[in-house]
């Protein structure tokens, strides 16, 4: 999905001077088909010009969707658009991933600055997503510990909390704090 900053991680990633790592970008334009649009097509290209640093799986079911995050070291989500609250970046915390991510409609209020490293959506952001993926690389230490902490942070962040959580507001009449 274009909104969700995948051309600026491709531009950077194939901006990048290194052969220690690699992209891989999961999920496809529309579930578990083949329909292509400009946007995807605009995609090919650009990841068949890198195919060296990415690595594109198309699309996954969402019970294997696990085993792709613990072989991550990290995730990146550079969202550009007001993003709500982006499952990938629950997920990919839960999972104890540092995270590279954008100041971007509600991921701050699950993204905080001690486990997840946060980027203005302007045009900086491929040289600042260049700068963070390069950071992560070369600091394993930082990405060890925030990876403790979001485990730390996301350990109560089951289906009971969420439930419980909206009983509450329910019972607040919406006037929650």
């Amino acid at each position: 999905n274009k909104e969700k900053g995948i051309i600026e991680l491709i531009q950077a990633v194939s901006k990048l001077d290194r052969d220690d790592f690699r992209l891989v970008i999961v999920g496809n334009y529309f579930y578990n088909t083949s329909v292509k649009n400009t946007f995807t097509k605009q995609l090919d290209e650009l990841i068949n010009k890198n195919q060296s640093k990415i690595i594109f799986t198309g699309y996954v079911d969402y019970c294997d969707i696990d085993k792709l995050y613990k072989i991550a070291d990290f995730a990146v989500l550079p969202s550009i658009w007001d993003d709500p609250a982006p499952l990938t970046i629950i997920e990919s915390l839960q999972c104890g991933l540092p995270l590279i991510t954008t100041y971007s409609g509600g991921i701050p209020e699950y993204a905080k600055e001690d486990y997840a490293i946060l980027l203005k959506r302007d045009d900086k952001l491929v040289d600042n997503l260049i700068s963070k993926i390069n950071y992560l690389l070369d600091n394993p230490l930082i990405c060890e510990e925030m990876a403790n902490k979001c485990i730390e942070v996301t350990k109560d962040w089951g289906s009971s909390r969420m439930f419980n959580d909206f009983v509450n507001l329910l019972q607040l009449g919406g006037n929650y704090e």
